[in-house]
C-alpha cells in the first residue's frame, strides 16, 4: 500500500485552542433568586423532624425567592412562611446518593403539575468517584465523544487530535472499519511512522479488544511499537465489534484518501453524558432526523428562546424559553427540567438536551441534573461533564445560579468556581 496519512494543516498544532477561562463573560451584578427544597423519598419520622428543624435554620440564613415557591412577588415573606409550613411534612433522606425510582412520582405528586420542586439544603455531597479507563485502554464512549461535536478543537477539522489505526486483516478493514481509521500496514510505512508523535493520541483496535496475551498479537506488537513513538497510545476497549455494536453509523468501507473526504466522513453528533441515556448538544443536532434516528433519541429538552416542532410525533419534547444573557433566570426553570429528565430516563428513554450550541444554557441544566441526581458538588459535576464535552461553559450569570443551586442542595456553597 502506498497510501499516506491525510495530514493537511497538520504542522499547526492547536495553539489557537480557546481557553475556557478566556471565554468567560463578565460577572453579572444582578441578584438571582435563592432557595428551593426537595422531596427525595420516604424516611422515618425522626429524620423528617430533624429535616424540618434544619430547614427552619436555613430560612434564617438564606434569602428566599417567592417565584420558586409559586407565590407572586406581592405576597411577601408571610406567604413564603406559609409554603414552608405547608411543606414541613415532606419526608427526605439526607444520605441518598441517587434518587430512588419513586422520586419523580413523589415530587410530581407534590407539585400537582406546577413544577414546584423543593430543596431544603440538607443533602450531603457525595464524591464523584468516576471509573477511569484501564491503563492503556480507551472506552467506546470516549472515542465516540472525541470524534464528534463538543471538543475544543473539533476532530472534524483537526486531524492531529487523534489517529485511529485498524490492526485487523486487510480484508476485514476493506469491508468495514471505523470512519477515518487507517490500516496498520499504512501506518508502518517509514514516512508515516515519523508522524506518530504529532498526534494528541493514537487509538488502535482489532476485532475484540486487547487480548490477555496481547504481546503475541498483531494489536499488541503494533501497540508497543507506536507507544514508543507516542506515549498517548491506547487500545480500544472491546475492539471493532464493541464500537460497531454501539455506533454502526460511524463505520464505513471508505478510505481516507484526502482531507475533504475525511471531513465528509465525520458527522456531527452530540456528546454522550450518560451512555445510552443522556446526550448534550446543539440545535443543529436536535433538528437532524438522521442524528435522532442513529442515537435512538426518544426525548428532547430544548433550552432556547425558539420552540422546535419535530416531524416525528413519537418524540416527547419540552421547550424552556431562555435567552443566553445576564438577565435570564434558569434557576426557576430547573425544577421542571429535572422532572422531565428524570422521567425520561426512568422510562428507559434516550434524551437530548440542547440549546443553540450546547455550551451554556443546556450545559447549565445538565449540570444541575447531575448535582441533583448524583448529589455531586458543582465542581465535581463540571469536571465530569467537561471530560465528555470540553466546550461546556455556562455564562457567568448561569454559573452564579448553579452556585446558588449548590447552596440549596447542601446548605452551603462548596465549590469555588470562577464566574
Amino acid at each position: 500500500m502506498g497510501q499516506q496519512l491525510s495530514h493537511h494543516g497538520h504542522s499547526q498544532k492547536k495553539h489557537d485552542k480557546a481557553d475556557p477561562d478566556s471565554r468567560r463573560l463578565a460577572k453579572s451584578s444582578n441578584d438571582s433568586h435563592s432557595v428551593m427544597a426537595v422531596s427525595l423519598c420516604e424516611e422515618s419520622s425522626d429524620v423528617k423532624d430533624a429535616a424540618v428543624e434544619n430547614e427552619k435554620g436555613k430560612r434564617q440564613k438564606l434569602q428566599l425567592s417567592p417565584n420558586l415557591m409559586g407565590i407572586s412577588q406581592t405576597e411577601g415573606p408571610s406567604a413564603i412562611h406559609k409554603v414552608f409550613s405547608r411543606q414541613s411534612s415532606v419526608k427526605v433522606a439526607p444520605d441518598m446518593a441517587t434518587p430512588t425510582t419513586s422520586t419523580t412520582d413523589d415530587f410530581l405528586e407534590m407539585g400537582k403539575g406546577s413544577h414546584m420542586l423543593l430543596f431544603g439544603g440538607i443533602a450531603k455531597p457525595v464524591p464523584c468517584e468516576e471509573c477511569e479507563d484501564d491503563v492503556g485502554l480507551i472506552s467506546v464512549m470516549r472515542l465516540y465523544n472525541g470524534m464528534n461535536d463538543g471538543q475544543l478543537s473539533p476532530y472534524k477539522f483537526d486531524p492531529s487530535l487523534m489517529l485511529i489505526v485498524d490492526t485487523r486483516l486487510v480484508e476485514d478493514f476493506n469491508q468495514l472499519h471505523i470512519i477515518t481509521s487507517y490500516h496498520a500496514d499504512v501506518i508502518e510505512q517509514e514516512q508515516n511512522l515519523l508522524l506518530l508523535e504529532t498526534y494528541d493520541m493514537i487509538i488502535l483496535y482489532d476485532a475484540q479488544g486487547l487480548p490477555q496475551n496481547y504481546e503475541d498479537s498483531i494489536l499488541g506488537s503494533t501497540f508497543q511499537k507506536m507507544k514508543k513513538q507516542n506515549p498517548n497510545t491506547f487500545a480500544l476497549e472491546g475492539g471493532f465489534d464493541a464500537f460497531q455494536n454501539k455506533h454502526p453509523y460511524l463505520c464505513s468501507s471508505k478510505d481516507v484518501s484526502s482531507e475533504i473526504i475525511r471531513q465528509n466522513l465525520i458527522g456531527n453528533y452530540p456528546s454522550a453524558v450518560l451512555e445510552d441515556q443522556l446526550y448534550l448538544g446543539g440545535a443543529d443536532q436536535a433538528g437532524s432526523a438522521q442524528v435522532l434516528q442513529d442515537l435512538m433519541i426518544t426525548h428532547i429538552l430544548n433550552i432556547t428562546e425558539e420552540s422546535f416542532i419535530h416531524a416525528d410525533n413519537s418524540l416527547k419534547c419540552m421547550n424552556i424559553s431562555v435567552l443566553d444573557d445576564y438577565e435570564a433566570d434558569l434557576l426557576n426553570e430547573l425544577p421542571k427540567a429535572i422532572i422531565f429528565i428524570n422521567k425520561a430516563l426512568k422510562e428507559g428513554g434516550r434524551l437530548l438536551v440542547h440549546c443553540k450550541l450546547g455550551v451554556s444554557r443546556s450545559s447549565t441544566v445538565v449540570l444541575a441534573y447531575l448535582m441533583y441526581s448524583r448529589h455531586w458538588t458543582l465542581m465535581d459535576a463540571l469536571g465530569f461533564l467537561r471530560k465528555r464535552r470540553p466546550i461546556v461553559q455556562p455564562n457567568s450569570h448561569f454559573m452564579e445560579q448553579l452556585q446558588q443551586y449548590e447552596e440549596m442542595l447542601f446548605g452551603e456553597r462548596i465549590s469555588d468556581v470562577p464566574c
